[in-house]
């Protein structure tokens, strides 16, 4: 018998417009999750964006974590570049 695991991610932002683009683009990931083994929701508090998966087994945890936590990194890099 497997346990659902599940992991809340707080990423603080500098910058209130882009927080809101990266949320509004990881958001595709929420809306028609690649897989159905995890599910993923992603908010976006004060100015942190708020990543809260939840998956049926710590590898489908760990792969949603990587693949959004490096488009996050991705966009601040980005964004700093810009500025």
């Amino acid at each position: 018998m497997s346990k659902r695991v599940e992991v809340e991610v707080v990423i603080p932002f500098g910058n209130h417009s882009s927080l809101k683009a990266i949320t509004k683009a990881l958001n595709t990931n929420e809306v028609d999750p690649p897989t159905h083994k995890s599910q993923l929701r992603i908010t976006a508090r004060q100015k942190s964006l708020i990543l809260h998966v939840q998956a049926d087994e710590l590898p489908s945890l760990r792969a949603v974590l990587n693949s959004n936590l490096r488009s996050v990194l991705a966009w601040k890099r980005i964004v700093e570049a810009l500025e």
